[in-house]
């Protein structure tokens, strides 16, 4: 009964709950002793006394709970358990004291964690603080660079031409304020390293940066703060201290050339020789107007050649200041002498073209192949570069990539279709190949060169109904052949195979005047005119002495030689010639020479670079071809060379012209482009074509340089045309560089049909050359440049590169071709211009390059000494070719020789099973 009633009475039990509203307990216990009441009529006295007291108890609880309801609530709690003497509690009552339990240190930890977030951005902002002032820090030391290299290039001289006698410039101390930015890679711990980036200005305290494997840096400063800098901050930083630095490397440059172009007084030349303390005030120079400060300073800048001339024909005084090699019979210091003197008031020697500080060309802004200040940070990475061993080696890798495309899809024919995955055949010869030969060598890809060499050995046939080019063949295949056997040292592959095409292509010379075919059959023997015209072309007829000179001197035979040199000699003694340029044709049936056209472009230009190359290349023995190479220039001195406007702001360029007539054609090939390093050559081996009051050679190479580096830079894929036509400002009124940010810059204009580019080694030849006579860098750096843009827009995905349809919009449209020449010359020259070693590798008194860049050693040279016991001797040419003039004598001589190179090439390459099986699949297909 009492369960009963004890489940009906339903007491409540102690929730959680329960503790927040003690009154409203009270008020349901009693309640609940109204509802006992009711109960007790129904229950018997033992158990109406105990529900009594249990009431009772129930009264007693709820009175307490709302006396201390507002004051002690625990303490309520903790008397009614007591009261209630319990000592166990139920499975509720535990779960929600370890709620409860739980609620409170969570809280607790919050509380802690809010605490410590407080702190912890306390502490971010204290070091974001710090940041920002180290970045302040970086970015006052980024302008006190900037301002110290800005007053290294254009305060010091200005401070050294306004000093007063007794007065002394310190050049050391303005050295020392610029800011030496130097980026480099540090090993740590064993990692694959860490790039550390530190900027040292003198006097100033120094910072570092350093981006670790994580991708993070940890920014240092003498309050040793540090902070977290993302990978994203600090590669932008590091590209920022490459260009900084690059910047720092072109201003050293301009500093350099600003001190060449101050002329010493007589003052300071006195100084000079004072041995006593006076010796440190050698600097004094002369005071100059602040007008003729700021046109020198200009000059300097922008890269102008000082000159004062009457005519455009003089284009300057014929003084340089860069240091070329002079003839050995001169005297420097008289040359030094005369050069003041004939400098006169007012003139200043010329400069080698510096950097412009700020690049605003229209192939920086539209391809961002930029120079100068802006060389880094336009998208292009190579700009950024600055290393010499290293732009060599980037160069050498466009090398690979060229030969991977030939290798993938062209191996052993003519010429690589890069876009097409296909070959051009155009005689059948390996002609990629063979123009390739020495650029392997000299860039020793080894395991190139030794696939090439078994090809040559095993696969070149000579011996097929092939009708070839006779000038293309002798430039390309028979000097590649040459150039490979000296620079291997005396490879005897190549000379067998020279040997061999040099005597077939001799037919060529066998025409009723002595002047040759064009055309030559390697099977028939015959030599023909093309089946389009019935004469040669100048450059044709007679740019192959150099060649059949070499194999003449290698197979003991100096007849050959002898049969290219008369060739030279009928032409120029034909009468035919005008001041020693010659039109550009010559006909084989009659030797006449004819054509109106005087031109040192297409089919004329090697002429006149073999006069001079022949001299140097027979030891400086064959004086008429010297002579007819002076004649020449100074014709084209007179009749071709022309100023787009009156020095010095106008470009120096070479023009086309009718013959007899007066006036010129202001059209310039790209292929002209050769003459600035012939010029240069000349003047290395004390040659002058210039008259009185003339410039001299060195002067007009290096402005013809500059015209044809401008037309490269001035184009929007900083890429020269074929052709460019040039504008004439003869009043001068028409020059105020309102067209300086156009394509020509308000010199030249570029036709749609001469638009396209065609890998072509003109400019960049004339670079090397003239890098090895003067020594200047700039030469390098424009060479540089030029790369720069091939690697940019010839480059092909799939190896190789091609030629473009046109520079004049970006990117420009594809051909799909890759020249030869783009190998075997254009990569080399830009090799060996890029080389990082003192000693040039090729002295140009020990080799020629012919007209295709292939390196043939002067006669009695070191170069020709080291090879010479390779050389054939009489025994060894089976027998006597006297009488190889008749076709039926000389194709029974090529039979025996066959025979002799079979033996050699199989002693060379002994044929593996591998290859017989090859041979037969190749047989059976």
């Amino acid at each position: 009964m009492l369960r009963a009633a004890g489940a009906q009475i339903d007491l409540p039990t102690t929730r959680h709950s329960g503790f927040n509203n003690y009154r409203k307990d009270a008020k349901d216990s009693q309640g609940l002793v109204h509802r006992a009441r009711l109960a007790l009529q129904r229950i018997s006295s033992t158990e109406l006394c105990l529900l009594a007291l249990l009431v009772m108890i129930c009264c007693g609880v709820a009175a307490l709970f709302v006396a201390n309801s507002n004051s002690q609530p625990d303490m309520a709690a903790a008397g009614v358990s007591k009261a209630m003497n319990i000592n166990a509690m139920t499975p509720a009552d535990v779960q929600i004291q370890r709620v409860e339990h739980e609620k409170a240190q969570t809280l607790s930890d919050l509380e802690s964690a809010l605490k410590r977030q407080a702190d912890l951005q306390a502490d971010i902002a204290t070091k974001h603080e710090s940041i920002g002032k180290l970045h302040s820090r970086a970015q006052n030391l980024t302008d006190l660079l900037v301002q110290a290299q800005y007053n290294v290039t254009h305060d010091l001289p200005v401070i050294a031409e306004q000093a007063i006698p007794n007065s002394k410039v310190d050049e050391q101390a303005m050295v020392e304020r610029t800011t030496i930015l130097q980026v480099g890679l540090v090993p740590r711990n064993g990692a694959q390293g860490m790039r550390h980036v530190q900027m040292c200005p003198a006097r100033v305290h120094c910072f570092a940066l350093a981006v670790s494997e994580e991708n993070k840096a940890v920014v240092t400063g003498q309050e040793e703060n540090k902070a977290v800098v993302t990978g994203q901050q600090i590669k932008s930083t590091a590209k920022e201290v490459a260009a900084h630095r690059h910047r720092y490397h072109l201003k050293t440059q301009a500093a350099e050339q600003l001190r060449r172009l101050r002329p010493e007084s007589s003052e300071a030349k006195a100084l000079k020789h004072d041995k006593t303390d006076q010796a440190a005030v050698t600097d004094v120079q002369g005071v100059k107007t602040s007008n003729e400060q700021d046109s020198v300073q200009s000059r300097a800048v922008q890269g102008v050649v000082s000159n004062d001339s009457k005519a455009a024909l003089e284009g300057s005084s014929g003084i340089s200041a860069a240091k070329g090699k002079p003839d050995v019979d001169s005297n420097p210091t008289q040359e030094a002498a005369a050069e003041e003197e004939q400098a006169g008031p007012g003139l200043t020697p010329a400069v080698n073209q510096g950097a412009p500080l700020e690049d605003d060309s229209v192939r920086c802004r539209m391809s961002g192949v930029c120079e100068g200040l802006d060389a880094c940070g336009r998208g292009d990475e190579l700009g950024c570069i600055i290393d010499a061993a290293e732009r060599q080696q980037k160069v050498r890798e466009g090398m690979q990539w060229a030969w991977k495309g030939y290798r993938a899809y062209a191996w052993g024919e003519d010429e690589l279709l890069p876009h097409s995955h296909q070959s051009h055949r155009w005689f059948g010869l390996g002609l990629t190949l063979i123009d390739s030969l020495d650029t392997l060598h000299i860039m020793g890809l080894d395991e190139e060169l030794g696939e090439a060499r078994e090809w040559v050995g095993r696969n070149l046939v000579l011996d097929q109904d092939t009708t070839v080019n006779l000038f293309e063949t002798t430039i390309r295949i028979l000097g590649g052949l040459l150039s490979a056997f000296y620079l291997t040292g005396g490879d005897r592959v190549f000379l067998y195979k020279a040997v061999e095409l040099g005597m077939r292509m001799t037919p060529a010379f066998h025409s009723p005047s002595g002047i040759p075919w064009s055309d030559v059959n390697l099977q028939t023997l015959k030599g023909a005119s093309p089946t389009w015209t019935d004469s040669s072309s100048l450059s044709e007829a007679t740019s192959l002495t150099l060649e059949y000179f070499t194999l003449g001197s290698a197979m003991g035979h100096p007849d050959l030689g002898k049969l290219a040199r008369e060739v030279v000699a009928k032409i120029g003694n034909s009468g035919q010639c005008e001041q020693g340029v010659c039109p550009t044709w010559v006909h084989p049936q009659s030797g006449g020479v004819h054509g109106d056209k005087l031109s040192l472009g297409s089919r004329g230009d090697s002429y006149y670079e073999y006069l001079l190359k022949h001299w140097i290349l027979t030891g400086k023995q064959d004086h008429a071809l010297l002579k007819q190479y002076i004649k020449a220039m100074k014709g084209v001195r007179k009749l071709l060379l022309v100023r787009t406007s009156p020095a010095p702001e106008g470009l120096l360029y070479i023009s086309e012209k009718q013959r007899r007539k007066p006036t010129q054609d202001p059209k310039m090939d790209h292929l002209v482009c050769f003459l600035p390093g012939v010029f240069a050559l000349g003047h290395l081996h004390g040659v002058s074509t210039g008259g009185r009051n003339e410039p001299d050679d060195l002067e007009v190479a290096k402005q013809l340089m500059l015209t044809c580096y401008e037309m490269y830079r001035r184009m929007p894929t900083g890429l020269s045309p074929e052709i460019v036509f040039f504008v004439q400002h003869d009043r001068g009124d028409d020059h105020p560089k309102q067209h300086h940010m156009d394509i020509g810059g308000g010199d030249f204009v570029v036709k749609l049909q001469d638009s396209h580019n065609l890998l072509r080694p003109e400019t960049v030849e004339s670079l090397f050359v003239l890098h090895q006579v003067t020594g200047d860098p700039q030469y390098q750096e424009w060479g540089w440049h030029i790369f720069r843009a091939f690697e940019k827009f010839s480059k092909v995905d799939s190896g190789g590169y091609t030629n473009l349809d046109t520079v004049l919009s970006v990117p420009p449209p594809h051909r799909d071709k890759m020249e030869s020449f783009w190998t075997g010359e254009t990569l080399k020259y830009l090799y060996l211009l890029l080389d990082p070693t003192t000693e040039p590798r090729f002295p140009l008194d020990q080799w020629v390059f012919n007209t295709e860049a292939h390196p043939l050693p002067v006669l009695g040279s070191a170069a020709e000494e080291a090879v010479k016991h390779q050389y054939l001797s009489s025994a060894e040419m089976t027998h006597h070719l006297s009488g190889y003039r008749e076709a039926a004598h000389l194709a029974e001589w090529l039979q025996e020789w066959q025979k002799l190179d079979a033996e050699y090439v199989a002693h060379q390459f002994p044929p593996s099973t591998a290859h017989g099986v090859l041979q037969k699949l190749a047989a059976m297909l």
